[in-house]
């Protein structure tokens, strides 16, 4: 993965003029302060083991909780100069931070069972039918082995998704994709590897979360990609009318330029970390994109922070009011999270 700061910044200082329907919500805000500023610092390239570039998105596990102190904060400078301290992190922050990670690993052990317990038979017969895509670029510490195979946790997701939704979606026959909310890019990489069919694909988040995913989608569609440069001073974003498969990262306030006729929009539940009125105003765009024959596929949190999500009847009712979509929910097969799964046609 290659970084690329001047395009980090131009999203930033981009995002800073928009309206608030385009800016983070309180829900993540304080994230992606954090997170620019240790891209900054950092870098990207293992950002799926810095929990605080990807602590909320990606598959981190944080050992360290200090690390979640953005590194411009005062109290991240009074920590800093506290644990770098010898004694204080020889017999404190060291003893603790390596206690978290044995207590970690001994967790991953039996999750690794139980995972292989619940899900091997049907690993064993999706890894058959697909080619499956590389899970651990960027260095996920958050890794689940299924007889004896490594996967991103973040991965584990998506195949299940999919799979589930396959009884309903015939993925084979999707041309183009709109996701909001899309990460890092787990989702969208994996159904553009497992899905050759699929040449367009319109892949939103809000920076810094958006260029962590265009870099990452790069890495594997370094000639497919179309980033923020191209597209910053575009009135009218559009795929190209031929076969060539294009993947366009978006920020949030582009929505209100893309054109184009979407078969399939996904949202994994980014929809509920929003407020009523940023999800009513992309709902009002996802209703111009979508045609008759399009498919709408929704996840939400059973459970959420009251005072910073919002609950999911109400986003059902917002997208169905804005879009003409109607919604039911979707029986799943199986299921690793926490999460409500609906379908609108």
């Amino acid at each position: 993965m290659k970084n690329n700061t001047p395009l980090l910044n131009m999203m930033l200082e981009d995002q800073l003029k928009e309206q608030d329907v385009y800016r983070p919500c309180a829900y993540w805000k304080e994230y992606s302060s954090r997170t620019a500023n240790a891209i900054r610092s950092d870098g990207i390239e293992n950002f799926r083991s810095n929990s605080r570039i990807g602590k909320g998105y990606a598959d981190t596990a944080l050992m360290d909780p200090f690390d979640l102190l953005s590194n411009m904060s005062w109290k991240h400078k009074i920590h800093k100069r506290v644990r770098t301290s010898s004694p204080v992190k020889k017999y404190l922050i060291d003893p603790y931070i390596k206690q978290n990670k044995r207590y970690f690993q001994e967790a991953q052990k039996y999750r690794d069972l139980y995972y292989t317990n619940i899900l091997g038979e049907w690993f064993a017969q999706f890894s058959t039918e697909h080619d499956l895509p590389d899970t651990l670029i960027g260095n996920p510490q958050n890794v689940v082995s299924i007889d004896g195979q490594k996967i991103g946790l973040v991965y584990l997701t998506s195949f299940l998704r999919i799979h589930n939704y396959s009884k309903s979606i015939d993925f084979s026959k999707v041309k183009s994709v709109f996701e909001i909310g899309g990460g890092f890019g787990a989702f969208a990489h994996t159904l553009l590897h497992l899905y050759p069919n699929i040449k367009k694909y319109a892949y939103l988040d809000i920076p810094p979360i958006v260029y962590v995913g265009t870099q990452y989608l790069k890495h594997f569609y370094p000639n497919n990609v179309i980033d923020y440069t191209q597209t910053r001073g575009m009135k009218k974003i559009r795929f190209s009318p031929d076969d060539k498969r294009e993947i366009i990262s978006l920020c949030p306030w582009q929505i209100q330029n893309l054109e184009a006729d979407i078969d399939l929009f996904w949202n994994s539940a980014s929809f509920q970390e929003m407020t009523r009125d940023v999800v009513r105003n992309y709902a009002s765009h996802i209703g111009r994109l979508l045609n008759k024959e399009s498919k709408i596929c929704l996840m939400v949190y059973k459970k959420g922070n009251p005072d910073k999500t919002i609950i999911p009847k109400d986003i059902l009712e917002i997208v169905e009011n804005e879009t003409s979509f109607s919604f039911e929910e979707y029986e799943i097969e199986m299921n690793i999270n926490d999460d409500l799964h609906f379908i609108g046609v």
